[in-house]
């Protein structure tokens, strides 16, 4: 600072002195004659001898007040000398960005780390936002997965696979990795985070069966939605007498298409066949009656003269055949006997 007013006086006057203080200094005292003396910086002196004043200063110090929004804090406030240049830094918590200053009432532009020069008292407030996080979900063939949007830091995001029909959830990946769950899982929300469901195809085992007299061809495991080719194959004797599927009657010849939407049954079933024995005889004598058999079956027939003839053979199927009064026929088809 300085002082105006030193000169020479007459005695008996009084001397005016102003003491001004330079920009940061604060006027805190004089001293008159090597001694304290009360004033403020303008005093009077009276002058009945020579004299000497002191103006002494101080320099100011300043309240820098920092304080912080949810979120986070401020390190740096505190007490400082005039002109002297202060740092300050914010510092979120986790799950928390910085969002700005306000320094003495105004936005101020700077990161998380800003100086100040203290040039009076001042105010310095940090401000922080809760994070947002995307949660970017996708599926594989076979499905959807809802949940997919923008979650707060801490927040759970509830994610559903639904698989279309003829398919199943078979997993989930979440951030690359294997996680296990089933089709809902709710995944806490700490950062960006990427989730897929996958889906495999539906298989279906057909199961087939059969009665006597014939076997099916075409039983296996199947994808969704595709035709299982079955054929029904008889054995020599039998006929194809139809299909029971899935417990009931089924229409259709020995050879049909079953779609696979879930796992089913097939049976066959098959009938012996049966044959007709046609029986005549000539003039002299009589045979058995013919009547109808099954396959395979033996049958005998006797050929009985009247009286006064005697048996002279046998023709059977179109074409003469050994044997005596008495024979046996095996029946693999329709036949005849005279």
């Amino acid at each position: 600072g300085s002082v105006s007013g030193g000169a020479t006086y007459a005695h008996g006057t009084i001397a005016p002195l102003t003491a001004t203080p330079e920009e940061g200094y604060s006027f805190s005292g004089w001293t008159v004659d090597g001694e304290p003396y009360e004033g403020g910086p303008e005093i009077g002196l009276e002058m009945t001898a020579p004299r000497t004043a002191l103006a002494s200063f101080n320099l100011n110090q300043y309240a820098l007040e920092t304080s912080a929004g949810t979120g986070g804090s401020v390190s740096g406030g505190g007490t400082y000398d005039h002109g002297e240049t202060v740092t300050i830094s914010a510092i979120p918590e986790e799950g928390y960005g910085f969002s700005g200053w306000t320094v003495d009432g105004e936005p101020y532009e700077g990161g998380l780390e800003i100086s100040l020069e203290m040039t009076g008292p001042r105010t310095a407030t940090a401000g922080f936002t809760l994070n947002q996080y995307a949660l970017e979900t996708s599926a594989g063939t076979g499905g959807s997965v809802s949940g997919a949007g923008t979650y707060a830091h801490g927040t759970t995001a509830q994610l559903t696979a639904t698989p279309e029909d003829g398919y199943s959830f078979s997993g989930w990946t979440v951030d690359g990795e294997p996680y296990e769950g089933g089709v809902e899982i709710g995944l806490e929300m700490t950062g960006p985070r990427t989730a897929t469901a996958g889906f495999t195809l539906n298989q279906y085992a057909l199961e087939t069966s059969a009665g006597a007299g014939g076997a099916v061809s075409g039983g296996a495991t199947y994808d969704h939605g595709t035709i299982a080719q079955l054929t029904a194959t008889p054995e020599e004797g039998y006929t194809f007498a139809g299909w029971t599927v899935d417990g009931q009657a089924y229409e259709g010849g020995p050879e049909i298409g079953l779609e696979m939407t879930a796992p089913r049954t097939a049976l066959a079933s098959f009938t012996l066949k049966q044959y007709e024995l046609t029986t005549s005889s000539g003039v002299g004598g009589r045979v058995d009656s013919g009547v109808t058999y099954d396959h395979g079956e033996t049958v005998t027939i006797s050929a009985m003269p009247e009286d006064g003839y005697t048996f002279a053979g046998w023709t059977v199927d179109g074409e003469p055949y050994e044997g005596g009064v008495e024979i046996s026929l095996e029946m693999t088809g329709p036949r005849s006997a005279l």
